[in-house]
């Protein structure tokens, strides 16, 4: 996922590209699908469930999208599962300070 002409780089060399619309970035958006960075463009914005939208459709078109909200409705043993693994990731999360990297974990 994406949103920017920056972006557009990585576009260039990845499987499946879905850039995050916006109502500013018509023109934008228009030059990613003329010269195909993109693969699909959200109806909804970053701050208004892009990722979600774009998750649901990987689900959907993984044919599991209504067995993952059965199993959420449920909390089914596989749901419960899936929680577990979850919190077994450690995430990482980098910052810079003066003009160094630094990672660590949250």
């Amino acid at each position: 996922m994406f949103d920017d002409v920056l972006d557009f780089f990585v576009a260039k060399q990845v499987g499946v590209r879905c850039m995050i619309g916006r109502a500013v970035h018509s023109l934008l958006n228009q030059f990613a699908i003329e010269n195909n960075l993109v693969d699909y463009v959200t109806k909804y914005d970053g701050g208004n469930c892009a990722v979600r939208e774009v998750t649901e459709l990987i689900m959907s078109l993984q044919d599991n999208f209504n067995d993952t909200i059965e199993n959420r409705m449920q909390f089914s043993d596989v749901y419960q599962t899936y929680l577990q693994l979850k919190k077994n990731i450690a995430t990482e999360f980098f910052t810079t300070k003066d003009f160094r990297i630094t990672q660590g974990n949250i």
